[in-house]
């Protein structure tokens, strides 16, 4: 008896559904496969057979892959495939967000099942599962994948396997917008497109249930991008570096590193410090720095904070984000030209503090305040990074009134404004979430720009602990964004437990970074 027939036995199949006729029966099997067909056709063992007939049961390696988009489509596919397994004793391993983490293995499992993010950090970040030795790769519902956000993780994952993998991608449609990556990775793939008429067989009955959710592709929207911005990014390496290259000294970090309370939680775990006081300047704050290490933020400081940190013998590493460094640079460029500085920002804002305290020929300009009236010609102008696109429009207008001769250099960073703009093209939204640190300026600015969008509910939240599911019932298309320092883990686990029937998932700190 040969596997295939094992397999319609023992899940008592008595004839293929139109979709595993075809990918079972097609002349080459070797051959990349775009398998369409629409939910409930039987895609899954339509996959799961050509594994299993393909599997070397004697090798203990890696030898498939199957991706699914969300945690719970990846519970489904094992809870199907784990039947199988048993019956022809092969090890199947399910990987997602929101399991313990995993720093070693006995044995490599022989199929590995699991959402892309969390395979991608086991395989690059982490070194725990082999990935590189499978011979086949299946990417189920490749349209919500692309969706959600997740062929950028699966684009890493392949990166780094034989190219002569074999691949399977099945979905209910393939958008326009998928096609780039399948001419990347599928080799002259074979289209096999069953027509919902069919779909199934014909003495199957179709019951509809009128739901009150919306189906996850539907309801809920991620707007792009999210996740660390590369400023937040170096500033988090620069941090674990230090640590790494000083395993034995103390390290504080002067200020809050990025503006997230989760990111300062995680970086505890390192044994790094944060000192942080509103009331104090980051010069003031260097007081309480004794001896040891001090990581200038990501936010920047100012010549006078450098230099008295050197006074006092401490070692510095700076993680200043280099769009803030470059806003610098300009800016001590002017003032060696005798030029006086308009400086758009917020007040006691790090970032604007290492601007503002330069020289007092730098005059901090707060939007919806009064422009100053000084006596010079020689005017330039410039903004902290993070500020609202509208917010400089207007300034720079009220400016310009009063100073037509005024030199303009708008510096908000391409981070801060894709993501504003990426919500100014929102449409049809009935809610918005913006997930991020009351803190952070960005994040803030993010629901302002919302707000002057008119989307007619926007809701500012830290984590998943700040919302509950019930809430959002009554809205039909709920998108998702986040602050550029707001960590993606976070995010995600907003996204699953708004589209997954799962329980409110607790917060992990060792997976922040």
């Amino acid at each position: 008896m040969n596997r295939i027939q094992e397999i319609m036995d023992l899940e008592h199949f008595k004839t293929l559904t139109p979709i595993q006729e075809q990918v079972l029966n097609r002349k080459n099997k070797n051959r990349d496969i775009i398998g369409v067909s629409s939910t409930g056709s039987g895609k899954s063992h339509a996959f799961f057979m050509p594994i299993f007939d393909m599997l070397d049961f004697d090798q203990d390696c890696v030898q498939a892959v199957i991706s699914a988009p969300t945690r719970e489509l990846a519970y489904q596919l094992y809870d199907r495939c784990r039947k199988i397994a048993k019956h022809f004793g092969v090890r199947v391993k399910l990987v997602t967000g929101g399991m313990e983490k995993v720093t070693s293995m006995d044995k490599q499992p022989q199929i590995v099942i699991g959402t892309p993010g969390r395979m991608k950090d086991m395989f690059i970040k982490d070194n725990v599962l082999r990935l590189d030795t499978a011979k086949m790769v299946v990417i189920d519902e490749a349209d919500m994948t692309l969706e959600f956000g997740f062929l950028e993780d699966i684009d890493e994952i392949l990166s780094k396997m034989d190219k002569k993998v074999q691949m399977m991608v099945f979905s209910a449609t393939i958008p326009e917008s998928l096609q780039p990556f399948l001419k990347k990775y599928l080799y002259d793939p074979e289209m096999i497109e069953i027509k919902k008429e069919e779909a199934f067989q014909s003495d199957v009955k179709h019951i509809l249930v009128p739901c009150k959710h919306k189906s996850y592709e539907q309801k809920i929207i991620t707007v792009k991008p999210q996740g660390y911005c590369g400023g937040v990014l170096k500033a988090i390496e620069t941090a674990k570096q230090t640590r790494d290259t000083y395993p034995n000294k103390k390290i504080t970090i002067l200020g809050n590193l990025v503006h997230n309370q989760y990111v300062k939680k995680a970086l505890q775990a390192y044994h790094i410090d944060t000192i942080e006081d509103k009331t104090k300047t980051r010069y003031e704050l260097l007081d309480e720095i004794k001896d040891g290490i001090v990581i200038f933020t990501a936010h920047g400081v100012s010549p006078k904070v450098y230099e008295k940190a050197k006074e006092k013998g401490l070692i510095l590493v700076d993680a200043s984000c280099p769009f803030v460094l470059q806003t610098q640079k300009i800016v001590k460029q002017y003032l060696d030209q005798d030029y006086s500085i308009f400086y758009i920002g917020k007040n006691k804002h790090p970032e604007a503090e290492s601007i503002y305290t330069m020289s007092d020929r730098v005059y901090l300009i707060e939007p919806k305040k009064d422009i100053p009236i000084i006596q010079t010609n020689k005017i330039f102008v410039t903004n902290q990074t993070t500020m609202s696109i509208y917010d400089i429009q207007d300034v720079f207008e009220q400016i310009k009134e009063k100073y037509p001769q005024a030199i303009f250099h708008d510096e908000i960073c391409n981070a801060t404004r894709v993501r504003q703009q990426a919500i100014l093209d929102l449409k049809d939204v009935d809610c918005l979430i913006v997930v991020g640190d009351p803190t952070s300026n960005n994040s803030q600015k993010l629901v302002d720009i919302a707000k002057k969008a008119k989307i007619p509910n926007v809701f500012s939240i830290q984590t998943v602990e700040d919302i509950d599911k019930k809430d959002f019932e009554q809205y039909q298309t709920i998108a998702i964004t986040s602050g550029a320092s707001t960590p993606t883990y976070l995010t995600n686990q907003v996204r699953d437990y708004l589209t997954n029937p799962i329980e409110k998932p607790k917060i992990r700190i060792q997976e922040i970074l």
